[in-house]
């Protein structure tokens, strides 16, 4: 059993997108790792507002919330750090 990527899913989704009902606005939660910023960047295509939420839980590489602050901030959207 090969677990899938969250980009990997992502591309499934594109073919799904009949299940979107409202693309008025979603949050995203956001690590700052490969696989929830390429969701990030998948639901900017999709819906008109995005926000996002990441979880500071002393992971080990705290340079990936550095990287969501960062990846946020050029995008102009909301990040709430819990």
């Amino acid at each position: 059993f090969k677990q899938k990527t969250a980009y990997e899913i992502s591309l499934g989704l594109v073919g799904s997108e009949m299940c979107i009902r409202d693309r008025s606005s979603t949050t995203v939660m956001l690590s700052g790792g490969q696989d929830s910023t390429t969701c990030l960047y998948w639901v900017l295509a999709k819906f008109n507002h995005v926000e996002a939420i990441g979880f500071d839980y002393g992971q080990k590489h705290l340079i990936e919330l550095e990287t969501a602050q960062q990846s946020c901030h050029n995008l102009g959207i909301s990040l709430s750090l819990t």
